[in-house]
This record gives C-alpha cells, sequence and structure tokens, in this order.
C-alpha cells in the first residue's frame, strides 16, 4: 500500500513539475522585446502627469520597484490594456495601447508592428481564429507571479 502511494506522490509531482516548466517556457515564448521597448517609456510619460516621474515610473516597471512610485502607480491606474489589429487588407499588425485612469482619463498609444513582433500567443490567435482584434491586459512586474508573462489574455 505504501509503495502505490509512493508511487502516485512521484507521478504527481512529476506532473507538476512539467507544468509549471510549461508555464515558465509560455511565458519567455510569449514575451515581445519589440513592445515592451516601445511600451514601457510610452507608459512612464503617459503615467508621469499622474504620478509624478517618469524615470522613476520607467525604472519600476523594468522591475526595479521603488514602493512609493508602485504605490502611486497602484493608486491611479485602473488598468493597462493592449489592442493588436490586424488589417484585413494589408496584413499588417498595430498594438494600441489603452491606459485608463482612477479619475476617468484615458491615453492610448498606438505603434505598428510585423508580424514576427508579435507575442506568440497573439499570432497564434490570429492565424487560429478570423479576427482582426486581439485584446491583452498589461501586468506590471511586481503584480506577476514567476514565469508569467507581461501581457495576460
Amino acid at each position: 500500500m505504501l509503495i502505490v502511494i509512493a508511487l502516485v506522490a512521484v507521478i504527481a509531482a512529476y506532473f507538476f513539475m512539467r507544468w509549471r516548466q510549461k508555464a515558465q517556457l509560455d511565458a519567455s515564448v510569449d514575451a515581445s522585446p519589440v513592445i515592451e521597448e516601445w511600451l514601457l517609456p510610452t507608459l512612464a510619460g503617459s503615467l508621469a502627469s499622474q504620478v509624478g516621474d517618469a524615470a522613476g515610473i520607467e525604472k519600476a516597471l523594468r522591475g526595479d520597484a521603488d514602493p512609493e512610485v508602485v504605490s502611486s502607480i497602484e493608486e491611479h491606474v485602473r488598468s493597462i490594456d493592449l489592442e493588436f489589429i490586424k488589417d484585413a487588407h494589408t496584413g499588417a499588425f498595430d498594438v494600441v495601447m489603452h491606459a485608463r485612469f482612477e479619475h476617468g482619463d484615458e491615453v492610448t498609444a498606438r505603434k505598428s508592428l510585423t508580424a514576427t513582433e508579435l507575442p506568440a500567443s497573439v499570432r497564434e490567435d490570429f492565424a487560429r481564429k478570423a479576427v482582426s482584434r486581439e485584446f491583452r491586459k498589461f501586468t506590471f512586474p511586481w503584480s506577476r507571479s514567476k514565469g508569467q508573462s507581461a501581457f495576460e489574455r
């Protein structure tokens, strides 16, 4: 009986470890350096009017979080959403950032992309579904679990 319980525990541990490795791999595959290099300074500039120092905000968005800056961002920002748009005629892609603030304002910014610059999950969704728009929620670095992508479905 103990052998059966030990065997079940080993099998469960094996599948748990595979699941964690897959989650970490998915997050690294779903990263988009081009989008992040555009998004972080753009977002810092947008938040500066509400929160304060753009350089401190960008530093926090890159993962070096100052508790005061993080608190201020969390206090002022309601959500940050990314809208990926595929032009049906040309096949070109755009990403639109929508930053919504607690007091009701919204800031948008747009960037053109190639298909290879899109996060893998967005490319897959465009290929799998017959849609022209895909949406992702941007997650702040201090809110992500280990291995989680910046772009959530």
